[in-house]
């Protein structure tokens, strides 16, 4: 690790538990900055990349520059009048939200493709959850699904009423339709969901539906 001296106005520091210290200073710091890299990935969002830096052990700091997160094990001093600082009081505003503290759902009957196999989901307790299928990310189809697939009677797909799925780090309320009947969106199978969009995945904040066999749909995220 070799000391650097930086002219800076203020910086931020993010450290693993989202908090964020803040400082003025007139001339130049000596502030020592890490040379090993803890962790660097592809990232879609300051939120995401905050995410992937809280993943990693030791990783106290992180900059995000053209869709790439690079996360130092000390202290990064960011420019108060740069971007950067910007995007990091950003992610600490989001990620103490619902991206880190959610249920996993991972069956591959609730795959669009799959037919009848008397999934239910009745026993679902409210709450955030995301959507796997065998272990890659999956989302909610937002498309009327056939009746009799999902691994369930009655497929859930989540109905937008018009609207478009949340940018990065906003949430936006939908409804989940069940098919039955001859209906895509029976009145008798109607769930008010939020959906946030949480960077590289989304989370459905759902209920569970009254009946059985009745189960959310879920399809490849790249479909």
């Amino acid at each position: 690790m070799s000391p650097l001296f930086i002219l800076v106005t203020g910086w931020v520091v993010v450290g693993a538990a989202g908090k964020v210290q803040s400082e003025t200073y007139n001339g130049y710091r000596n502030g020592a900055v890490a040379e090993d890299i803890v962790v660097q990935s592809p990232a879609v969002s300051p939120t995401h990349c905050g995410s992937l830096c809280q993943q990693q052990d030791g990783c106290e700091a992180f900059t995000f520059d053209e869709r790439v997160c690079r996360g130092y094990r000390s202290v990064w001093p960011f420019s108060t009048t740069g971007q950067s600082a910007s995007k990091a009081q950003l992610l600490v505003k989001e990620i103490p939200g619902p991206c880190t503290n959610y249920t996993v759902l991972d069956d591959v009957r609730r795959d669009v493709n799959n037919g009848n196999q008397l999934l239910c989901d009745r026993g679902l307790s409210p709450g955030w959850y995301r959507f796997f299928l065998n272990g890659a990310d999956a989302v909610m189809p937002t498309y009327c699904v056939p009746k009799y697939r999902c691994g369930t009677f009655a497929p859930y797909w989540l109905d937008l009423q018009g609207g478009e799925l949340p940018a990065v780090g906003h949430e936006t309320a939908a409804r989940a339709c069940g098919h039955w009947t001859d209906e895509c969106c029976a009145p008798t199978h109607q769930i008010a969901v939020t959906v946030r969009n949480c960077g590289a995945f989304y989370l459905y904040k759902l209920k569970p539906p009254a009946r059985c066999s009745d189960s959310f749909c879920a399809e490849r995220m790249n479909n």
